[in-house]
């Protein structure tokens, strides 16, 4: 197995050709790309899996550095981003694409890599020598209509929303963006209380 670079792909044909594998998110996206892109300063590298000359998937991760320090994060843990890790199907040979990973990082003297996929499961990834770190996300679907996702919010979170509506509060699309200053301003105010400033800007 090896990781070939495809870094030239534009990213319509990127998020066209990682469409149809299991194992892919909304982190995998040109368009979210683009946002670490730029507010991490990082260099978004792209590469397909190949297996005996198929396709088996792809593997995307964004180098920034610091220093001397090259440090590859798919994702990094403060990105706000969930899991990235390969693009692939449930039968990746994990071994064989953490082989390949492996050669690649050194080949582009990456000192620094972390990692997070549901396929890369803390057993292998520990024989491996990754420090492992686990957290639960909690998804929510919103497929169903208005009233099958109210009758399944909790009663306390009803009668919270429903005081919320007799005490005034509404809620507005927006199309004029200048609404982000003023939450800016607020969020800025909540960070300043706790001695901190936001890690995003507008």
């Amino acid at each position: 197995m090896e990781l070939e670079s495809i870094n030239e792909i534009q990213p319509e044909a990127w998020d066209e050709a990682i469409s149809e594998f299991e194992y892919r998110s909304f982190y995998h996206r040109s368009c979210w790309l683009k946002f670490l892109e730029e507010i991490q300063v990082a260099k978004p590298l792209r590469f397909k899996i190949i297996d005996d000359g198929k396709v088996e998937g792809y593997f995307v991760g964004l180098l920034i550095k610091k220093g001397f320090l090259k440090i590859l994060g798919s994702p990094l843990s403060k990105w706000e981003t969930e899991s990235m890790g390969p693009v692939c199907n449930d039968n990746l040979d994990v071994e064989g694409f953490l082989d390949a990973l492996d050669r690649m990082c050194k080949k582009l003297k990456i000192h620094h890599i972390e990692i997070g996929n549901p396929i890369l499961v803390p057993e292998i990834m520990k024989t491996r020598g990754y420090n492992c770190l686990e957290w639960k996300s909690y998804v929510i679907p919103l497929s169903y209509d208005r009233e099958e996702m109210w009758k399944n919010l909790k009663s306390k979170c009803r009668n919270r929303i429903r005081k919320g509506l007799k005490n005034g509060l509404f809620v507005e699309n927006c199309e004029n963006k200048n609404f982000l200053e003023e939450h800016y301003k607020q969020l800025e105010d909540v960070y300043s209380k706790q001695g901190r400033i936001p890690r995003l800007s507008i």
